[in-house]
């Protein structure tokens, strides 16, 4: 049954010229800006770093496993900010790798700020070729299966190229962009494919202590959107929980909290699962997720300033 399923699960990833969904896939999303849009580097006037763990439908052999580092700064050298990310994502045989810098130039836009920008990396998938199992009993290991002409080892890496606008006040954001601009082949029969972004928020204050957030983001390649709906709230600035329904796939509960001891900065630790909605929920035991967000100030010197006095020349 395992199997059967993780066949399916990576087919519906790959095909005699596979073109699918690459990029990462996350419920704690809205802690995960700049990987799609470069343009939101600098936009929270901080120095932030941020680290996102996913393990998708545990219990199952080969299963989806994700992380993600990344950060950002302000640099007022550049009007704007600069950052970046890596990543790595596994299901099975099939293993994407990626790492891009990112520039955002940004301006003052009425109550807010407009940045416009670009990312720049490279980006890698990976086949293990001895890995695949096939339902044909003439071709266990899937060499010489007509429906998985690809299997065989592989490995192929592409210039990657992004773009992105994002707008930003104290209290919404909203942005768009597009990841894989090149949309080039990565190796033989397979290339990846260009996807289209919007992510928007608010924050709403409901009472003296609580403020409510909430927050969505679509993805779409051409041919298959994926649309995600968030709503927080946070307590006394300490505390945080919430939820995200993933359309048609999975609601996942969501907890965190904030740690103020360590350095100038502040720690927000957080945590989901994802409780699947479709016929792919049967045989796993859901998806864990874990978020580490550390974000602080940079203080300039101050300088000091010297004068005389001609009553002591």
């Amino acid at each position: 049954m395992k199997q059967t399923f993780l066949i399916s699960a990576a087919l519906l990833l790959f095909a005699t010229s596979a073109s699918a969904q690459q990029d990462p896939q996350f419920s704690m999303n809205m802690f995960n800006r700049l990987f799609p849009n470069p343009a939101y580097a600098g936009a929270t006037n901080q120095s932030c770093f941020t680290a996102l763990f996913r393990e998708q439908w545990a219990g199952y052999t080969g299963n989806p496993r994700t992380y993600m580092v990344s950060g950002h700064t302000p640099w007022k050298l550049v009007h704007g900010g600069i950052g970046g990310s890596v990543y790595g994502d596994q299901i099975g045989p099939i293993s994407y790798t990626g790492g891009k810098l990112a520039y955002s130039f940004r301006q003052p836009i009425g109550i807010g700020f407009l940045g416009v920008g670009i990312g720049i990396g490279a980006f890698q998938t990976s086949i293990a070729g001895d890995q695949w199992v096939t339902l044909n009993a003439d071709a266990p290991d899937g060499k010489n299966d007509p429906t998985l002409a690809f299997a065989e080892d592989m490995t192929g890496t592409t210039f990657d190229l992004d773009f992105g606008v994002y707008y930003n006040t104290d209290r919404l954001y909203a942005g768009l962009s597009t990841t894989h601009i090149p949309a080039g082949d990565v190796a033989e029969n397979y290339s990846v494919a260009r996807h289209f972004f919007l992510q928007a928020g608010y924050i709403y204050d409901l009472t003296s202590d609580i403020s409510i957030q909430p927050s969505t983001l679509v993805k779409f390649d051409t041919k298959v959107a994926q649309v995600d709906i968030n709503v927080s709230a946070l307590y006394r600035d300490m505390f945080w929980g919430g939820i995200s329904y993933r359309l048609e796939d999975a609601i996942a509960p969501i907890l965190g909290f904030f740690y103020d001891g360590l350095g100038p900065g502040r720690l927000r630790v957080g945590y989901s699962y994802d409780v699947g909605l479709n016929r792919l929920n049967t045989g796993h035991s859901g998806s864990h997720e874990i978020m580490l967000n550390y974000c602080f100030k940079i203080t300039p010197p101050v300088k000091v300033q010297r004068h005389r006095t001609v009553l002591f020349l």
